[in-house]
């Protein structure tokens, strides 16, 4: 069978890589109350900020995964770019996450619908 008509191989074809990011719990998890939610809300930000700008495509936390906090795919062409992004993150910056970049390959366009689950139980 011609590649050309092989449904497979052509919607492999229009795969490209992308970033996968892994936020993991980091060393540093003894902050007071405060100071942890003060990390948080600027840890959203920056995520916030990166998504605005159209560089992280999807993110959110992960439940129930051991240290596996989070989870992003981050849409730039170099890993550099990737890891200096992220260096930024101020919750990995003051070591309540740590970061595992992963090179990603998939069909690009793809997206979630509005009406998922509203708890992870359904």
């Amino acid at each position: 069978m011609p590649e050309a008509a092989d449904p497979i191989a052509g919607r492999v074809e229009r795969n490209r890589w992308f970033w996968l990011l892994l936020f993991r719990s980091g060393p540093v998890r003894d902050h007071d109350d405060e100071t942890a939610e003060r990390i948080q809300r600027a840890h959203l930000a920056h995520l916030f900020d990166l998504e605005a700008s159209g560089r992280l495509r999807l993110f959110g936390p992960v439940l129930d995964a051991g240290d596996l906090r989070g989870i992003g795919v981050l849409t730039v062409p170099t890993r550099a770019e990737a890891e200096a992004l992220i260096a930024d993150d101020p919750a990995v910056r003051a070591g309540r996450l740590i970061l595992e970049i992963r090179p990603w390959f998939t069909l690009p366009g793809g997206s979630l619908p509005e009406d998922g689950a509203t708890t992870p139980d359904g």
